[in-house]
């Protein structure tokens, strides 16, 4: 029997509907960790072993991916594509990323050709994540990086859309010959198919989830995010740019995926 709408005369009853997220639910497709990778100077190579370890029981656990962080000057992973390469060679399945990469202290083609060799070990597991602009503490170690042309270099999204041509395969050398024995390409080697589609980039700001959608780059966002709008306004959109956006061609995973801060 239907209740009333009215009890003694009062005013209407009203009911009252479920949260948005009680009325929806979004199913969870993958799962993975974020690891800083933390070792005692006093033993650094246990400490990377201990990372390696965990990645291994990661994939053991079904777990999709293994995300590495990048850190300089730090008692942590300073140099995950390294990392990544050893636990290419003790996994099988999951995915192993960078979460993210300050590609500001990276040298685009030597970066190029570094991600390139560890995502054919890894038979195309690669997840390479970075941010742009000035990293955490620059000051500190920027002129032994670029000891003459540190106030010159572009550390903005250009930099990023650079090192991501030189991966798809952009000509470099127009001097592609053969001397002797020697062989020379016009373009970054090896080329490793599909590396340049799963790029993704770590945004702070609603502008920036915005231009990494418009460019067709996957998306990591944090707890930490901020946008003009609100953070909420920011993930918003960082959602709607990248289904709008025009990617190099359809990410098989999620293009969207949350970092811890």
């Amino acid at each position: 029997m239907r209740r009333p709408d009215r009890e003694g005369g009062g005013a209407p009853r009203h009911r009252r509907l479920p949260s948005v997220h009680a009325r929806i639910r979004y199913p969870l497709a993958r799962l993975g960790f974020l690891t800083i990778g933390t070792f005692d100077p006093a033993d650094p190579a246990e400490g990377h072993e201990a990372t390696l370890r965990i990645i291994e029981r990661g994939e053991q656990l079904g777990l999709d991916s293994a995300w590495l962080r990048h850190r300089h000057l730090q008692h942590g992973i300073s140099s995950p594509v390294a990392v990544m390469a050893a636990a290419s060679q003790r996994t099988r399945r999951i995915d192993l990323g960078t979460a993210v990469t300050p590609i500001g202290a990276e040298n685009p083609f030597r970066l190029a050709e570094d991600l390139a060799t560890v995502d054919l070990l890894t038979g195309g597991r690669l997840q390479p994540g970075f941010s742009i602009g000035t990293p955490m503490r620059f000051d500190t170690y920027r002129d032994a990086i670029y000891p003459t042309t540190a106030d010159l270099e572009d550390l903005g999204y250009d930099r990023l859309l650079r090192f991501r041509d030189l991966v798809h395969g952009r000509t470099v050398s127009d001097a592609a010959a053969r001397e002797g024995q020697e062989e020379y390409a016009s373009t970054v080697q090896p080329h490793a198919a599909g590396l340049a589609e799963r790029i993704w980039y770590g945004a702070a700001s609603t502008r920036s989830a915005v231009w990494a959608g418009e460019n067709g780059f996957r998306l990591l966002t944090s707890s930490v995010i901020q946008g003009e709008l609100g953070r909420t306004s920011a993930r918003t959109s960082a959602r709607r740019s990248t289904r709008t956006g025009q990617p190099i061609r359809p990410a098989p995973t999620p293009g969207c995926r949350r970092a811890s801060s």
